[in-house]
């Protein structure tokens, strides 16, 4: 096709393919290098991205590992088969109503549990000996357990000493470094001998991985310090259960409890006149009324001073006296708790005197005085001041309501004088009220003969019967003289004799320290 081109057009020819492939070469490069570019981009985005993906799988494997950490729950159950066990509560015997509600405890706990099983009493009477490992701490077998727990049959005597000592004993062979909670559910007190406050006791502090929970059930009446005082020196909780629905509650909560191995005190002592008495304690977070701990002090040293272990920080105390007319409470407000310390705190219901001056325009005067305590809503102490320097009450600390009726004085109702506080310690605490009177004084006569009338006496604001007398017709009565609430009031009298005169009214104001005689003219 070239060869009848001239010269010169074959040289353009030439060129232009010359070009044309170049620039083939050129662009084919580029676009190389533009989807080289977007790959390595790719890549960049890639690793970009690659740290939240690693975030994600560090979050996955953290998951997993907290999953791993949170290990599965270790208990003893030590489960009171005594001869009392047959009492009943609601129709049904104690020792049926413990084994149903245990048997749904354990079916209710994960499948990875380990759980063991002591039973006491209930193979013969009158042996202490009569202890019973029916269930080594191992992984749950509830069905196992079940057959177990239905064979018992409640019969003998009541050896919680030996029945925790084989708990613990079992505990320490383990030599591990979990807390092991051990959960005694009795209804009544140890009849063997033993000291099971002690043992606890001695076991924590030769460093036993325990935690004992302890559960009355149906304890009514009896003195159960001696079960506060097995949970205070396990670092656990006691719970009271009146009957099958509350036992089933406490085990629930004994089994849920968060294993406390604070060092880290409350240490409140409750006393009266030098001595130990009974007293509730509550522990609350400072500002609410979220309840995080408490117990009882009983009178017994082994559980008075109540020691309650709680978390760095502030907290709220009530004591409420248990035994004390009144139920007088005492309460202590954001008491700091610190590492590795003991914050002690002395409830003392020690009665102190609470002086009440009683005065009318600053006279003394004559008036009955009540102290009701703010707890029970019911009267304490009381008298009468017969215008003495100040009445004398003896109260023991508390907040109390003063109600003051003025003797022989009308318009004042029964004067409350509220949120009085005598606080722990104070020998005396000192009131003074003074009331503002004035004098009224209400005759009748017609012309010059006094008329014995009658005299209703009526508050013009509340319109209320404040009062009222009788001026007969002797000069010593009539004018009848009243010592009244300053006010204005309305006077109604009716003559008694002679019969037939209308009543009359007026109306009269009495200022304070003023004197207002009237005589009424039929």
């Amino acid at each position: 096709m070239f060869k009848n081109l001239p010269l010169f057009l074959k040289s353009v020819f030439i060129i232009l393919i010359f070009l044309s492939l170049v620039g083939c070469s050129f662009f084919g490069q580029e676009t190389n290098a533009e989807n080289t570019a977007i790959a390595n981009n790719a890549s960049l985005n890639s690793n970009d991205s690659s740290p939240n993906s690693d975030d994600n799988t560090s979050d996955e494997n953290s998951s997993e590992k907290n999953s791993e950490d949170k290990k599965p729950p270790k208990i003893i159950f030590i489960l009171d088969a005594s001869g009392s066990m047959w009492g009943k509560v609601n129709g049904e015997a104690k020792i049926v109503s413990a084994k149903t509600v245990l048997k749904k405890a354990i079916n209710d706990l994960p499948d990875d549990s380990e759980v063991g099983l002591i039973a006491y009493g209930h193979r013969k009477k009158g042996d202490c000996e009569d202890i019973e490992t029916l269930s080594e701490l191992k992984q749950i077998d509830k069905e196992g357990l079940g057959e177990k727990i239905d064979a018992l049959d409640a019969k003998g005597k009541t050896p919680i000493t030996d029945s925790l000592r084989k708990a613990i004993a079992e505990v320490k062979a383990l030599n591990t470094d979990e807390t092991v909670k051990i959960v005694l559910v009795s209804d009544g007190l140890e009849t063997c001998a033993g000291d099971p406050c002690k043992l606890v006791k001695e076991a924590k502090e030769a460093g036993v991985k325990i935690s004992v929970h302890v559960i009355g059930f149906d304890t009514g009446k009896l003195n159960v310090s001696q079960l506060e005082c097995i949970a205070q020196a396990g670092s656990g909780i006691y719970l009271n259960a009146d009957d099958a629905d509350g036992l089933g509650e406490a085990i629930d909560q004994a089994v849920g409890a968060e294993v406390s191995e604070y060092n880290n005190f409350i240490s409140v002592k409750s006393l009266v006149d030098g001595k130990l008495t009974d007293a509730s304690v509550r522990v609350f977070k400072t500002g609410t009324k979220e309840i995080v701990g408490g117990g009882r002090t009983y009178f017994d040293t082994s559980t008075n001073p109540r020691k309650i272990p709680l978390p760095v920080g502030a907290y709220d105390v009530e004591v409420k006296a248990v035994r004390i007319d009144g139920s007088p409470v005492i309460n202590f407000e954001k008491v700091e708790v610190k590492e590795n310390e003991t914050t002690e705190k002395i409830a003392d219901y020690s009665a102190g005197i609470l002086k009440v001056k009683i005065t009318v325009n600053g006279e003394l005067k004559d008036a009955s005085v009540k102290a009701f305590s703010q707890t029970t809503k019911k009267v304490v102490s009381g008298g009468r001041t017969y215008k003495r320097e100040a009445l004398s009450l003896r109260v023991t600390p508390g907040k109390y309501d003063l109600e003051v009726l003025l003797v022989r004085v009308i318009g004042y109702e029964k004067f409350r004088i509220k949120d009085v506080v005598v606080k722990p310690g104070d020998k005396e605490t000192f009131l003074e009220r003074d009331f503002p009177i004035g004098t009224l004084k209400i005759g009748t006569k017609r012309g010059s003969d006094l008329i014995d009338s009658t005299t209703k006496i009526t508050d013009t604001e509340t319109g209320k019967v404040i009062g009222g007398g009788r001026t007969y017709t002797s000069p010593s009565s009539n004018p009848k003289q009243y010592t009244i609430k300053p006010g204005t009031y309305k006077i109604r009298v009716q003559a008694v004799r002679p019969k037939g005169i209308p009543p009359k009214e007026i109306t009269v104001t009495v200022k304070k320290g003023e004197t207002v005689e009237r005589m009424i003219e039929y």
